[in-house]
């Protein structure tokens, strides 16, 4: 495999030749050296394209994991508020049959109260409105009233209930808000 050099050569062209694929003369440890090298090369270069398939796929994996994930997410609450959707179904189908209002109503109330500790069990609160000092980062003002019974900027009427979860805001209550007459 190793080529002699031809030493009549002129440099000039050895230069071109070696650059068109012509062989070197080198010794030969230096050349078994570079052959060890190479191959340590090739497998740095083998192993390297393994990982960055294996990164791919694994980003491809993760993508289709989160995809799924939320897909899913509201499973385990859709899960626990499926019962209580019987449970109107029901309520509904007693008052069709004994046109009884006042059953229907304390159903409801205790169908109100599976909901409240569902929501609560999964980390979901009430904002606390009525009597509170106004909030903006939990309360949209939707009204103001004119009075002197309450302090300026307290919260005097709740019009829908505002939500956490976690501490964090799912949606502000809407309330009505104190002004001092004028």
């Amino acid at each position: 495999m190793i080529a002699k050099r031809d030493k009549s050569k002129d440099p000039k062209k050895d230069k071109e030749s070696a650059k068109k694929g012509d062989s070197l003369d080198i010794p030969r440890n230096e050349y078994d050296i570079l052959l060890k090298e190479k191959e340590r090369a090739d497998q740095y270069y083998d192993k390297w394209l393994r990982l960055q398939a294996e990164f791919e796929n694994t980003k491809k994996r993760l993508d289709r994991e989160r995809i799924e994930a939320i897909k899913y997410a509201s499973t385990d609450i859709i899960a626990k508020i499926l019962p209580i959707i019987d449970d109107f179904d029901r309520a509904v189908e007693a008052v069709k049959a004994t046109k009884d209002i006042d059953s229907l109503l304390k159903g409801v109330q205790i169908i109100r109260a599976e909901i409240d500790k569902i929501l609560k069990q999964d980390g979901v609160e009430r904002v606390e409105s009525i009597g509170q000092p106004f909030d903006p980062h939990v309360h949209e003002a939707m009204m103001m009233v004119e009075t002197d019974d309450h302090p300026e900027g307290t919260v005097i009427e709740e019009l829908q209930p505002g939500y956490k979860l976690n501490g964090r805001l799912l949606r502000p209550a809407k309330v009505k808000v104190s002004k001092k007459k004028t």
